[in-house]
């Protein structure tokens, strides 16, 4: 929490947040875009490894 009252960034991969809850990678990143949209988020720096391609 104190990362949050600081104003540091707490960051995640997408990867990651699919492993965490359980859902489809695809799923996911389907999510993240729509609350980008709303914006509930900010837009995320979209990047990809070989690990989320396959």
């Amino acid at each position: 929490m104190s990362e949050l009252i600081n104003g540091n960034a707490i960051k995640m991969t997408s990867i990651e947040i699919a492993e965490l809850v359980g859902s489809r990678h695809d799923k996911v990143k389907q999510s993240i875009e729509r609350l980008a949209a709303r914006g509930v988020i900010r837009n995320p720096q979209w990047w990809f490894s070989k690990k989320s391609i396959t």
